[in-house]
């Protein structure tokens, strides 16, 4: 069972492409960096594997997961497959607690309800430490990034996106969220694709598979390659 895709994109009608039938397969259910320089377009494919498409855009292709496939400009895209943002403030509200916040990522539109949904506190969150009525402002770095990841969870995506997830934490933290985040993998058999540039969490966490975008230096084109 694959994670697949085969992408074109150009940014406005008559521009050359900036990705062109860009393809890459990945086992379900498990870990997977995606490295490449600075501006290479590694965000840039992420949204697309939502379905996030801007106006002008041009886009071709599709992505399949499992046994369905959906063309990219299908707005489906967008429930199955969440991204965690690089900066955990964007999810997380301080003065909420740990619950609240997980509650709250279960609300669709917010404040829209002025009540939150029930929910069973994660079992792995209590494992290292953080407690259902923890303040959001006295976690760690690493208990943050948590936590932001676990909330996209709650809302059951088959495809989690992290950019980074670890860049702004020290080794310590790192560790502690790479080791939660294979752990996470297991537990909800959740896909993961991870943006970084952490050469050292690539060697114990995917020794035997990274994926690399890369620009042609002769056509621009964009194109992953396996190392």
């Amino acid at each position: 069972m694959k994670l697949s895709f085969d992408l074109t994109l150009s940014f406005a009608a008559g521009q050359e492409p900036f990705f062109k039938q860009l393809q890459a397969s990945f086992e379900l259910g498990k870990l997977h960096f995606i490295k490449g320089r600075n501006g290479v377009g590694k965000s840039t494919l992420f949204r697309l594997l939502q379905g996030g498409i801007a106006t002008d855009e041009q886009t071709e292709g599709s992505v399949q997961i499992a046994e369905q496939s959906f063309a990219v400009t299908d707005k489906k895209l967008g429930l199955l497959v969440k991204a965690v943002p690089q900066d955990s403030n964007a999810v997380l509200i301080n003065a909420f607690t740990v619950q609240e916040c997980l509650q709250l990522a279960l609300v669709s539109k917010y404040p829209g309800l002025t009540v939150l949904p029930k929910i069973n506190f994660p079992v792995l969150l209590k494992t290292i430490g953080i407690g259902s009525e923890a303040r959001v402002n006295d976690l760690s770095g690493g208990q943050r990034q948590l936590l932001a990841i676990v909330m996209m969870l709650q809302k059951n995506p088959q495809v989690l996106l992290l950019d980074e997830p670890t860049a702004a934490l020290d080794h310590a933290n790192a560790r502690l969220v790479m080791d939660m985040l294979v752990q996470l993998c297991a537990d909800h058999n959740v896909t993961m694709l991870i943006i970084t540039h952490d050469h050292d969490l690539m060697a114990v966490y995917a020794p035997q598979r990274c994926v690399e975008l890369v620009r042609d230096e002769d056509t621009g084109l964009r194109k992953l390659i396996e190392h």
